[in-house]
């Protein structure tokens, strides 16, 4: 009787731990971000505002040491990030666009998040103009692979020109990145 209770609370035991083993990567749950920060560059860059004939381009926005930080839930604490944007289909960008809210304004790319302690997601993601707000953005996708894989993303940002000349006119010129908020759930 004793070994047949000692076997029941050793399989008592490992079927839990069996179970967790055998949970997808992606399972661990979602997080919640309390800010961050990155660098954008946009190339080519864009016509200033002030221009007398405004030429849109075709742009291609990244993000190089993006950084997300008071993560919790999920067992992450923070990531690092980069983004490379997927080059216009047709010009459109001119800074005089930019500064004005468009509902046909939407960038889209992939995202990649190194996690901390541990863990990586690739996020194809398309950012959206928030009306009202001309240097406000949000972000929405679902993680495609690595941990959190199925969740939706949501995070807000706004970003400033480096020089604050207004916008990104010269070879490169840069925007700073300011995030407020993200979610993956």
């Amino acid at each position: 009787m004793r070994k047949l209770a000692g076997v029941l609370v050793a399989v008592a035991l490992v079927v839990p731990a069996g179970i967790m083993a055998a949970a997808p990567a992606g399972a661990a749950g979602g997080t919640k971000c309390k800010g961050g920060s990155s660098t954008a560059t946009f190339s080519p860059p864009l016509t200033p505002a002030a221009a007398k004939v405004q030429k849109p381009v075709r742009d291609t926005v990244k993000t190089t040491a993006g950084t997300l930080s008071g993560c919790t839930g999920g067992g992450v604490t923070g990531a690092t990030f980069t983004y490379v944007g997927v080059k216009a289909k047709a010009p459109g960008d001119t800074c005089l666009s930019l500064a004005k809210f468009s509902t046909n304004s939407v960038t889209s790319g992939v995202l990649t998040v190194k996690w901390k302690p541990t863990g990586i997601s690739t996020i194809p993601v398309s950012f959206h103009k928030v009306k009202g707000k001309a240097t406000s953005n949000t972000v929405t996708g679902t993680v495609k692979t690595g941990l959190f894989k199925g969740a939706k993303i949501s995070s807000a940002f706004a970003y400033t020109f480096v020089p604050k000349t207004g916008c990104v006119t010269t070879p490169g010129a840069k925007a700073s990145v300011k995030i407020t908020a993200t979610t993956l759930k």
